[in-house]
C-alpha cells in the first residue's frame, strides 16, 4: 500500500485491484496530481502481461452523465463530474488487460464501454441523497462477480423508503 500518494493496490486471486483518490476529495487523477499519474504508470509496469486489472476511482473517467442530467456540462466540465485527464489515463491503460473501471460520485447506475473497457458507475446507498430515485437509480449497492477475466454486476436495492421523496428521472 502506498499511502504517500493514497493509491492502493490489492490482489484477489490473480486479479489486481487499483484504487486512486489522492486527496480524498474531488481531485482523483486530476492534472494537479502528477505524482498519482506517475504512481499509476509505475504500477502498470509491474503488472505481468495479460494479468486482469480492475481500477476503482471516485470521480468517473468515462461517463454519459452529461447527456441525461439536467445540469449543463459547461458548468461542471472537468470540475467534479469527470476526471480532467481521462485521455492521459486511457493512454496509460492501453495494452493492459483492464477488465473494468469502477467509478462513483454521480449516484447513477450506468455502464459505458470504451475501447473494450467497462466503465461502471455503481449508484449509491443514498440514492438521491436519501430522497428517493436519482435520475432513475434507487438507493442500493452493487455486487460484483469476477470470473475468467469477466466482470458481471448486480445492483440490489434494500427497501429504503424516504419520508420526503424528491425523485428525479
Amino acid at each position: 500500500m502506498n499511502l504517500f500518494d493514497k493509491g492502493y493496490i490489492s490482489s484477489i486471486g490473480t486479479t489486481g485491484f487499483e484504487n486512486s483518490d489522492p486527496s480524498g476529495t474531488y481531485q482523483t487523477l486530476q492534472t494537479g496530481a502528477p505524482r498519482q499519474v506517475n504512481w499509476l504508470k509505475s504500477y502498470l509496469q509491474t503488472v505481468p502481461a495479460g494479468a486482469p486489472i480492475i481500477i476503482s476511482t471516485h470521480i468517473p473517467m468515462v461517463t454519459a452523465f452529461y447527456t441525461y442530467a439536467d445540469e449543463s456540462p459547461s458548468l461542471f466540465k472537468h470540475q467534479a463530474l469527470s476526471t480532467v485527464n481521462t485521455r492521459e489515463i486511457l493512454a496509460l491503460l492501453t495494452g493492459h488487460n483492464v477488465i473494468a473501471v469502477f467509478q462513483g460520485h454521480t449516484h447513477v447506475l450506468e455502464q459505458v464501454e470504451h475501447n473494450g473497457i467497462q466503465f461502471i458507475t455503481g449508484g449509491a446507498v443514498s440514492g438521491n441523497w436519501w430522497h428517493g430515485l436519482h435520475l432513475g437509480t434507487p438507493e442500493g449497492y452493487m455486487i460484483v462477480h469476477v470470473e475468467n477475466n469477466t466482470v458481471r454486476t448486480e445492483y440490489k436495492t434494500y427497501g429504503f423508503h424516504t419520508v420526503s421523496p424528491e425523485n428525479t428521472y
